[in-house]
């Protein structure tokens, strides 16, 4: 017969061992892409690198500001109907006689909720502080070619960071 001192660290190791597994077993597949979004694009040039996964992958999204500015993080289907959107948001704003700190405070208050509707994917919208750095998982459940964009105004109004290069395609393959 096994004693206590024998047994007890047995099962500790295989309890051990279990968790290990199963934590290795429940890592998200697919690709891993880390973009830095800076004034203004992704990894150092206008309009950020294509970025391609399958139909059922989840993509292990790490998105580093290195810019000076807020940026966000989101993926849409149609990048130029997001882009007439939101200037058109601005274009209603400015109308109303709101000054600039005022448009672009409310700007920022509206727009996410207006973009929640276009967003392609659960989870795909983040906004960064400067020098924040975030890692996101995204499970891609459809095929077709996406489009990562930023939406803020910071820095560059009445532009949008889209139109200043923060934009680049996401190609999800079946």
């Amino acid at each position: 017969m096994l004693s206590n001192r024998i047994i007890l660290p047995i099962v500790v190791v295989a309890v051990i061992l279990t968790l290990i597994g199963g934590a290795i077993l429940l890592q998200p597949k697919g690709p891993e892409f880390t973009l830095e979004m800076q004034e203004f694009g992704y990894d150092g040039y206008s309009g950020g690198p294509t970025l391609k996964a399958k139909v059922g992958e989840t993509i292990k999204l790490t998105l580093k500001n290195v810019g000076g500015v807020p940026h966000e993080f989101m993926i849409v289907e149609n990048k130029d109907m997001a882009l007439a959107m939101m200037k058109k948001m601005v274009s209603n704003f400015h109308d109303m006689g709101l000054d600039k700190e005022e448009l672009i405070e409310k700007y920022s208050e509206m727009h996410h909720g207006m973009m929640m509707d276009m967003v392609a994917f659960q989870g795909s919208q983040i906004d960064l502080q400067p020098g924040e750095v975030v890692t996101i998982y995204v499970e891609v459940d459809r095929p077709g070619t996406f489009w990562y964009i930023c939406h803020h105004l910071e820095g560059t109004y009445p532009e949008l960071h889209q139109e200043r290069g923060m934009f680049g395609q996401l190609i999800v393959e079946t």
